[in-house]
């Protein structure tokens, strides 16, 4: 066993009194003893939604944005969503709720004319392949955002948590085939779709 005396700043542990930065190998077990009032509860991962809107808020938000030109509703709030990331050798598939309506929007002045997703406050709440030891919610305003935000959570800065997130969401667990980019498809060779 070893004893330091660990300062924590800026999600960091450092020692205490050379100020050097302390990497903790992965799964070790540590205790730490301090005040009482040290320990505080932790935060919602992610990006909080300060706020969710229903449908009527939603369509109106899109409805009165100036910059797009066409939408339409692909989701509704509650519908579920899958992707995966893999890492270390293994593929850790996760669950996400939306907690708003999902918008496919084609924008004005856009150089390519294709459709893109409209933000949408959404949380990741399982990884159902059952690979992580621990697992807690993440919440993000797009799900470009949550996909970021899940990476960063569970993996850290092991990897690339960048995702285009019409390619690697889907609406099934394990059909990764299934993507949000079929709706990009039918949206732009039927442009009558959208409202």
């Amino acid at each position: 066993m070893k004893t330091k005396i660990l300062i924590y700043k800026n999600g960091h542990f450092y020692d205490n009194p050379n100020g050097q930065r302390i990497e903790l190998q992965e799964g070790a077990q540590i205790r730490i003893e301090a005040e009482e009032n040290c320990f505080i509860e932790a935060q919602p991962a992610g990006t909080w939604p300060v706020e969710q809107k229903d449908s009527k808020q939603k369509s109106t938000e899109i409805a009165n944005d100036s910059k797009i030109e066409k939408s339409e509703k692909i989701l509704s709030r509650g519908s579920f969503l899958y992707f995966k990331i893999p890492h270390s050798n293994k593929k850790y598939e996760f669950k996400v709720e939306l907690l708003e309506d999902l918008y496919m929007v084609k924008k004005k002045n856009r150089k390519k004319s294709d459709s893109v997703l409209y933000d949408c406050t959404c949380v990741t709440k399982e990884e159902i392949t059952n690979n992580l030891e621990f697992f807690e919610e993440v919440f993000a305003k797009s799900l470009n955002e949550l996909h970021k935000n899940t990476f960063v959570h569970f993996f850290g800065n092991d990897g690339n948590p960048a995702c285009n997130a019409i390619d690697r969401f889907y609406e099934k667990p394990g059909e990764e085939g299934l993507s949000l980019r079929r709706y990009r498809k039918r949206n732009n060779s039927e442009p009558n779709l959208f409202t």
